[in-house]
């Protein structure tokens, strides 16, 4: 690394620094999130489980909001500008974007989530009668 000129390592350490500094949260939660899905993977339970897609949720929610929505919700509202602002129509779209996407997004995220459990209870209960049927 000494034939790299100092002005790029600084460079190099900054961008670093302060990519790990603008995204902190999100990894101390997908650390987090890594931790639990190996202790579910070890022994899996239910609190585990809620507590992981909780903190996925949660992370989605963050990155949606800070990437994906204000750069949309900008371009939609630049998009649709017109000669005469149409103010209900931008709180409209702001609201669609920022609260009715999510909401939407949640509701199929909550929806799966109660489908896999749904799939697990069943599959847990064939286990325990196969199990009840050669203890007889």
């Amino acid at each position: 690394m000494s034939n790299i000129p100092t002005d790029i390592k600084q460079s190099l350490f900054y961008t670093v620094y302060f990519t790990v500094l603008h995204n902190a949260i999100p990894l101390l939660f997908m650390g987090i999130i890594g931790v639990l899905f190996a202790l579910i993977l070890i022994k899996p339970t239910r609190s585990k489980f809620l507590l992981f897609s909780g903190l996925v949720a949660l992370v989605f929610n963050f990155e949606y909001k800070k990437h994906i929505a204000r750069p949309l919700l900008k371009q939609t509202l630049v998009s649709l500008n017109t000669e005469i602002p149409h103010y209900k129509f931008h709180w409209l779209i702001e609201k669609y974007i920022l609260k009715g996407v999510p909401l939407i997004l949640t509701g199929f995220f909550v929806l799966s989530l109660l489908l896999s459990v749904i799939f697990f209870a069943k599959e847990r209960h064939k286990r325990q009668n196969i199990v009840k049927k050669q203890k007889k």
